[in-house]
């Protein structure tokens, strides 16, 4: 019995992946976070067809989603909304904590650790991808092997944003 319990939290904690065509979303996490705040969402996104465009998410438990990034300004760190994220062909992206991510305005329910979170992620060719990202405890790491960003004062010019799929 002891096993199966084993069994099943592992099952679910463990990130889950989404399919389109050819793009692939994994490790998507997010944090816990009370009703009406504002939350992020982090994950990664693999491409063995095409290049595609991020262009949006929405997810039914918040008002608002955007793709944001983090830059740094004269050593304050700001986020600003982008109309848009590129995956090359062959490509990996992830956002990050520090990088780019998802913005969650508006929460209509707290987000609990231990829970899932819907998110549906628009691309400009591969059209909607279903995504349930994982919800770690505020200030929580990511699940499964998915490092937090950790660039020092985040000197966004030298962050790799690309990596080549595996």
């Amino acid at each position: 019995m002891i096993h199966r319990l084993v069994l099943v939290a592992a099952l679910l904690a463990a990130p889950i992946v989404a399919h389109a065509g050819s793009i692939q979303v994994n490790e998507a996490f997010t944090r816990a976070v009370l009703a009406g705040g504002v939350g992020g969402v982090f994950l990664t996104i693999v491409n063995t067809g095409a290049a595609d465009r991020l262009t949006g998410a929405t997810s039914p438990n918040a008002a608002k989603a955007e793709l944001h990034q983090s830059i740094s300004d004269n050593g304050v760190m700001k986020m600003r909304p982008v109309d848009g994220l590129d995956i090359p062909t062959g490509g990996t992206v992830k956002l990050v904590p520090g990088g780019y991510h998802l913005m969650l305005t508006g929460l209509t329910q707290g987000l609990t650790a231990g829970g899932h979170l819907p998110v549906t992620l628009i691309f400009q060719n591969a059209g909607m991808v279903e995504v349930e990202a994982y919800v770690v405890k505020p200030g929580g790491s990511a699940p499964m092997g998915m490092a937090p960003h950790d660039m020092g004062p985040h000197d966004m010019s030298q962050m790799p944003r690309m990596m080549p799929a595996k």
